[in-house]
């Protein structure tokens, strides 16, 4: 090996958890939750839900800032959501900008896959240095009516093996104090969880009253 490109330690190691709505694409570089060897991780949960009165479907989306499911149509999703359109617009720019698309984004005509020429274009646009604020405008990424977000509180401490042998591993795990493993525990913080909702405070048979 090389001594420019050592091994990892074990302090290095980690797993990635994601942690998203399941009708939303997962992106990995911003949903993640990171469990390092040797961590007791905890994961505390709590449900955001966002609902929207029938009353407002009779405004324009950019005056409500939301969109109904029927409002708009994604070419490569089956359900509309904030991070969806993001991601679609992102590989439409991706095609404008690189003439590739991304190895998971299927195959609707004859654009490549993004290859080693690509890459640093693609990676530009993935990773925000190039600035899509006016694209991101032009896709018009508004919220969903009804979404559902999840706020994660995290901690973690040293595993203390005696806690780990007692109550994860048995007799015939085969694992010792010197094998890599995290932990990681998931709870909601509360048994229930409030709902918020978007409303017209004053309708317009309320202002000519």
């Amino acid at each position: 090996m090389s001594p420019a490109c050592p091994l990892p330690s074990v302090d290095d190691l980690s797993f990635q958890i994601l942690l998203h709505n399941p009708a939303e694409f997962p992106q990995m570089g911003t949903q993640f939750i990171r469990v390092p060897m040797k961590r007791d991780v905890v994961a505390v949960v709590r449900p955001s839900i966002m609902e929207t009165s029938s009353g407002l479907e009779s405004y324009a989306p950019k005056t409500r800032q939301c969109f109904f499911s029927y409002e708009k149509r994604l070419l490569y999703f089956n359900v509309y959501t904030q991070g969806n359109c993001e991601m679609e617009c992102l590989i439409n720019i991706t095609r404008e900008v690189c003439s590739c698309t991304a190895f998971y984004v299927p195959s609707l005509d004859d654009v490549p896959v993004c290859g080693a020429a690509n890459l640093l274009c693609y990676s530009l646009l993935a990773d925000g240095v190039v600035n899509q604020d006016s694209m991101m405008t032009l896709c018009e990424c508004l919220p969903s009516c009804t979404e559902i977000k999840y706020d994660v509180e995290i901690s973690q401490s040293q595993l203390v093996w005696p806690d780990v042998e007692r109550f994860i591993f048995n007799s015939r795990s085969g694992l010792g104090e010197s094998d890599n493993f995290g932990k990681l525990s998931i709870y909601f913080k509360n048994v229930q969880f409030m709902t918020n909702r978007r409303s017209e405070l004053y309708g317009l048979t309320d202002f000519l009253g």
